[in-house]
């Protein structure tokens, strides 16, 4: 899968992954695309109610949801599945960064 990494300033990389997210719960390119935002935006599903926007606080819990769609869709080829992005501001541990792009 591919991955973007950030380094820098962690209040930099914050607002980067914010403004990311929000383009993408506004864009009419991207209203296919569920975002899920990790560790940062707690506030970002209420702000964009109808946008696909979901907050979840550890990247483990979303890296399991993703391996269950990962999964999903290698069982059920002829189902279309959504893009999905997710959006972490924190550093992870090299497991999860790797169960995450590997």
């Amino acid at each position: 899968m591919p991955a973007l990494l950030l380094d820098g300033n962690p209040v930099h990389i914050t607002e980067v992954c914010t403004a990311l997210a929000l383009e993408l719960g506004i864009s009419p390119w991207a209203h296919e695309v569920e975002v899920i935002a990790i560790g940062f935006g707690e506030d970002l599903p209420q702000l964009l109610p109808t946008a696909r926007i979901a907050h979840m606080r550890q990247a483990a819990h979303a890296l399991r949801d993703l391996s269950e769609r990962l999964l999903e869709t290698h069982q059920m080829p002829e189902t279309q599945s959504q893009p999905y992005l997710l959006l972490c501001a924190a550093s992870l541990d090299p497991s999860s960064a790797r169960s995450g792009i590997g």
